[in-house]
């Protein structure tokens, strides 16, 4: 089981946060979470599953994601910020400082 809730044509997520709170991410999360219980980074209890890259989102596998707890979760987003990264419109983008 690699694909869970395929995309349907047609179905449009205005935007990333939209998408996270769809029927569907809902019940891929929850499924993801059952299969991958613990945190890949820290061995705790696993509850946000991280996208590792956001080409596929809406149309993610499993191996798109990363299971983490939520300490780790908002560690991986500080690292993107210390490394000038940011996240816009699913896509990650260098931010050049000028």
């Amino acid at each position: 089981m690699e694909r869970v809730g395929k995309k349907q044509p047609g179905m449009l997520y205005p935007d990333y946060l939209g998408y996270l709170m769809s029927p569907e991410w809902i019940y891929k999360r929850k499924i993801f979470l059952d299969l991958k219980p613990t945190c890949v980074e820290c061995g705790y209890k696993s509850q946000v599953p991280h996208h590792k890259h956001y080409n596929s989102v809406t149309n993610e596998t499993f191996k798109d994601l990363m299971a983490l707890c939520h300490h780790c979760h908002q560690i991986k987003h500080k690292e993107a910020l210390d490394n000038d990264t940011r996240t816009t419109k699913n896509r990650r983008i260098k931010v050049y400082k000028g």
